[in-house]
């Protein structure tokens, strides 16, 4: 993989886990009552992850592009 792929590919990973905490922590909120204030988060979260999943996909798709 190349120096730009690792890098892509752990901002990916990094997203992605970013997002599942998001999740969490706003799992937490909802239970406690919160869930009015919440939609703007749920949002960011879920872009967080959208894009974190497709810059792993577009990774993973360039590296087999390259290999023979």
């Amino acid at each position: 993989m190349s120096p730009w792929g690792e890098f892509a590919y752990r901002v990916a990973v990094f997203l992605r886990v970013v997002a599942l905490l998001a999740g969490v922590v706003m799992a937490g909120l909802v239970r406690e009552g919160w869930a009015s204030f919440l939609l703007q988060a749920c949002v960011e979260a879920g872009s967080f992850l959208v894009v974190g999943i497709l810059l792993q996909l577009v990774v993973l798709v360039r590296d087999r592009a390259v290999r023979p």
